[in-house]
């Protein structure tokens, strides 16, 4: 413990290493949910011999002799859907401004070397 007369004792950090970014990465809630929810269908993956997707579609097609009622049945169809098909997006986007570009190419650029006659030289 480090000890400083101003501020009392202060406590080094002893997490995640003394490295700056060792240690364990910081993971959110819905991250840490979802790799549990991977293990989770995983493990029943390996005791059924079926994945969610079999699963989700015999209730779809009413395979493995499952009685499904039309609304579950609509559920996992909406769920599937909602999953699979792409989403767009349309916006009107009219330009005002043109931008120079900052880099010319060697045609477009004015040569430097080129001498230009001045209008209204000396007289």
């Amino acid at each position: 413990m480090m000890f400083s007369m101003a501020s009392g004792p202060k406590k080094i950090e002893t997490r995640g290493g003394k490295r700056e970014g060792s240690g364990r990465k910081m993971k959110t809630v819905s991250e840490y949910q979802l790799a549990l929810l991977s293990t989770t269908l995983k493990k029943f993956k390996k005791e059924t011999g079926k994945s969610i997707y079999d699963i989700l579609g015999s209730i779809i097609y009413g395979t493995d002799g499952m009685l499904v009622r039309v609304g579950e049945r609509l559920a996992a169809i909406k769920l599937v859907m909602d999953s699979t098909i792409a989403k767009t997006s349309e916006k009107d986007i009219t330009v005002t401004s043109k931008n120079e570009p900052s880099i010319y190419l060697p045609e477009q650029l004015p040569d430097p070397a080129k001498v230009v006659a001045i209008q209204g030289g000396k007289r």
